[in-house]
């Protein structure tokens, strides 16, 4: 079985650091970089230099990395959801699937929404956030004289063009009686209450989400419609010395923290 390649895939508008050193930081094999330029129009040199730049940094930090250029129109929702969607099937036909890095945080608004979504929509996708460290314009006049027009603030935007509704995907939430049941759990963990089926059903029937009317297999419920739906759901895992002992994980922190509040 062949090594599992780490694939990037991100998008290049007007920043630089946020695609290259991202890359650099998950030790990419290959990158996939969208951006747009249009040979017909006068600004082409503009965009072109990101790009440009963005490469040469890469190259610099990941000399060997496998560099893939797709010119697509980025502020368009329905043509990122199709590069991004093309490029993971792409990646995807390889013997061994790879890990693709989504880059959301670089690029159009219109390619950072395609790409969230389409990096919840396969297993072996994930989504990578990358935040600010230090800004190019902090003094007070040079953001006065990038997002004023005069005295007035307006942004880097003057005009829009026709506003028009994407097309909807159905992305459900999580089921509420698991989430609310996953924080019961977590509030007895942490203040050592007992773990056991019976003191957790318990609970459960007193918040209204036990939803079972007989008693007779309480135990073989609480496993089947809670433990090992947390389990699939990747909320909980088993320790691996106490096979009994569960694991809030932090993607089961990050639901309780999020959902049903």
């Amino acid at each position: 079985m062949g090594k599992m390649e780490r694939v990037m895939i991100s998008c290049v508008t007007t920043e630089t650091v946020r695609v290259s050193e991202a890359a650099k930081y998950f030790d990419v094999d290959r990158i996939h970089i969208i951006h747009y330029v249009d040979d017909s129009n006068s600004k082409n040199w503009f965009y072109q230099s990101f790009y440009d730049q963005t490469v040469s940094l890469i190259k610099e930090s990941l000399p060997d990395v496998q560099i893939c250029e797709h010119n697509s129109k980025v502020f368009y929702f329905d043509n990122m959801l199709r590069e991004v969607e093309s490029i993971v099937e792409l990646e995807n036909l390889s013997q061994v699937q790879p890990v693709i890095y989504v880059n959301i945080s670089a690029g159009s608004p219109e390619y950072i929404s395609a790409a969230t979504i389409i990096s919840m929509m396969h297993e072996n996708t994930e989504p990578v956030s990358v935040g600010a460290g230090e800004y190019l314009h902090q003094d007070a006049d040079d953001l006065r004289s990038i997002y004023y027009d005069g005295s007035t603030p307006v942004g880097l935007i003057k005009t829009i063009r026709e506003p028009h509704i994407v097309q909807q995907f159905n992305i459900s939430a999580p089921n509420r009686r698991l989430v609310i049941g996953l924080r019961i759990l977590d509030r007895h963990i942490k203040d050592g209450l007992p773990l056991t089926s019976k003191a957790m059903v318990a609970e459960f029937k007193e918040s209204g989400i036990w939803e079972r009317s007989s008693e007779a297999n309480d135990q073989v419920y609480y496993n089947r419609d809670f433990i090992d739906k947390w389990i699939a759901s990747k909320w909980v895992k088993r320790d691996p010395e106490m096979h009994k002992k569960l694991i809030i994980t932090e993607f089961g922190h990050f639901v309780i923290k999020t959902f049903y509040l």
